[in-house]
């Protein structure tokens, strides 16, 4: 005799080791059948009371702190950091340094996208992957000026250190390894109907409910939104540059496929900005930061467009060597607790990809 499928909700974890969700963070998925109907991130797992240590080092040595808070976009958590303590010292940076800075920037937002889009091939089961040839090695010969790689210890409080080299000679080079693969990434990612198939509806998220959930960066300008800290916030030389942001269709439904072809445009759109960069500027010689070695009493507020959306820091000083406190906003925070309004309505199949698609950073959002 024929038995009904049990339908009951039942309890099935998404992570801490899944392809989706990396990082460790995992949700708790509540399902009846094949559809969710509740998730419920749990963070906690690599909780290291960052914030903490930098109220026992001097603000120089704040920057290697808040690197490693976001170590994946090393280079913004110490930009918000440099730019929250310059705004409590009063320090003033020479707009030539401030370009500069946007270009790195701009580089590190390149990286964290093919990331983004590494990680989604990898959870659909896509047989290519996001590495356009020359790539890493043009990014790593232009943080190399600064030995190091990985992008570690190019920011201070009141400019940049001194490079081995002119950067934005550097960064040119970076963009022109870039070019020849930006029409591949296109093909390969937002022209195959499967990886399409794959993206398409999973994840839907009006931008309404996007704010709501304090969502930012791609995953809240897909909808339709061009809220954009580099359009308004007045630092890395955006202005000069006439930047505009990217957003999808107003109205649209904002789901996994459109945030990652936001992310395929903004990368084109990086490249641009840096050799908007290279020719604003007049040498890429880096000038001798403005020192900052005491903070009068006050309080420093600083906010940057990551990778992942608004990243804010905030500063306090109690007019010695030392910060009193320090505290980062990060955008992951806010897209991993949002998986409770973007999974539930989804096939599980679905739901993995409208996990990844929110691009959360564990080690930022877990600090």
């Amino acid at each position: 005799m024929h038995q009904p499928a049990n339908t009951s909700p039942f309890s099935l974890y998404l992570g801490p080791c899944a392809p989706g969700p990396g990082g460790d963070w995992r949700i708790d998925l509540k399902l009846a059948g094949e559809t969710v109907v509740s998730a419920e991130p749990e963070l906690g797992l690599l909780f290291r009371c960052a914030e903490k240590l930098f109220e026992s080092n001097s603000w120089e040595q704040g920057v290697t702190l808040a690197e490693r808070i976001g170590f994946e976009s090393p280079l913004h958590h110490a930009l918000v950091y440099c730019m929250a303590v310059e705004k409590a010292a009063g320090a003033v940076v020479p707009q030539e340094t401030e370009t500069v800075r946007g270009a790195l920037c701009e580089a590190e937002r390149i990286g964290s996208h093919l990331g983004a889009l590494h990680n989604a091939a990898a959870a659909a089961g896509h047989p290519a992957s996001p590495v356009i040839p020359g790539w890493r090695a043009g990014l790593d010969s232009l943080f190399q000026l600064w030995g190091n790689p990985a992008g570690f210890g190019i920011m201070t409080p009141g400019g940049l250190r001194a490079a081995d080299g002119d950067v934005l000679h550097a960064a040119k080079r970076f963009c022109e390894s870039l070019r020849p693969g930006l029409a591949e990434i296109r093909r390969i990612f937002l022209n195959d109907p499967l990886f399409c198939a794959a993206l398409r509806g999973a994840g839907a998220l009006t931008a309404e409910t996007a704010r709501r959930a304090g969502l930012s960066g791609v995953n809240l300008r897909c909808a339709g939104e061009t809220d954009d800290v580099r359009s308004s916030g007045g630092y890395g030389g955006y202005a000069a540059a006439r930047f505009a942001p990217l957003a999808g269709e107003r109205g649209g439904q904002g789901c996994a496929l459109e945030r990652f072809s936001l992310r395929v445009k903004e990368i084109e759109q990086s490249v641009s900005l840096i050799e908007s960069a290279c020719q604003a500027a007049d040498s890429g010689r880096i000038k001798k930061p403005v020192p900052v070695f005491a903070v009068p009493a006050g309080e420093g507020y600083a906010v940057c467009e990551a990778p992942r959306g608004r990243l804010a820091c905030y500063v306090k000083s109690g007019g010695g060597s030392y910060p009193l406190r320090v505290h980062f906003t990060p955008p992951s925070l806010s897209a991993a607790f949002a998986c409770g309004a973007v999974l539930p309505g989804c096939d599980f199949e679905q739901a993995v990809m409208a996990a990844v698609s929110l691009d959360v950073s564990a080690s930022e959002a877990d600090r």
